[in-house]
């Protein structure tokens, strides 16, 4: 394993807060856990404002995810959030890639809910603004979302949660928010423990 890329058992979970449904709606706030998939142990948090411009965001939005002046008065400016990032995803570096070119290069294990519906596009389009490589494996994200919706569909016998909403599969899982959803932080950890519940269904014996 090259110098500085981290165990295949370590999996970056994400989770981004935005001021709005569209594209051009700009990240405010994003968490990510490093989790060592072999014991479920939080290895090491990353969690960042992003200083935020109240007019380019849907109002709904923001309240949505308790943005105000004061808890926003720490955040960081964009291209300093995306350094920071950088290298936080850079000491995770454990999926092994080859360019188009057929040179190797490495990315980031992730995770989420709804990541390849909704987070990463966000977050790719914030890197390619400051023309900055983001280390997230794309094509290998692993989404909770998805994921439920496989098992459940293949596991008929199964009471189902009410919907593939994080907080209807935390509630399926009896899991506890800490603190308010919709901060990034807290969907962050909660989504740790839903993958947890439902890759434990994954894994009975009772699978058929």
């Amino acid at each position: 394993m090259p110098f500085g890329m981290s165990s295949h058992t370590t999996c970056v979970f994400f989770d981004c807060e935005t001021g709005g449904l569209l594209t051009t709606h700009p990240i405010i706030e994003l968490a990510v856990v490093a989790v060592d998939m072999s014991s479920w142990e939080e290895i090491e948090i990353f969690d960042e404002k992003i200083v935020t411009d109240p007019t380019k965001c849907d109002p709904i939005a923001l309240e949505v995810n308790h943005y105000s002046p004061e808890k926003w008065k720490d955040a960081i400016p964009e291209l300093e959030f995306i350094v920071k990032l950088g290298a936080f995803l850079n000491k995770y570096k454990n999926v092994r890639r080859m360019s188009k070119r057929g040179s190797p290069y490495y990315t980031t294990r992730v995770s989420g809910h709804n990541i390849t519906g909704f987070d990463l596009e966000r977050v790719s389009i914030l890197f390619k603004k400051h023309h900055k490589f983001l280390a997230m494996d794309y094509s290998g994200a692993l989404d909770t979302l998805r994921l439920a919706a496989w098992i459940f569909f293949l596991r008929p016998d199964l009471e189902a949660p009410r919907s593939y909403r994080l907080t209807d599969l935390a509630e399926y899982f009896k899991v506890k928010f800490e603190g308010e959803a919709h901060t990034a932080l807290a969907d962050t950890r909660v989504t740790v423990q839903v993958a947890k519940g439902l890759l434990d269904i994954l894994t009975r014996k009772a699978w058929a």
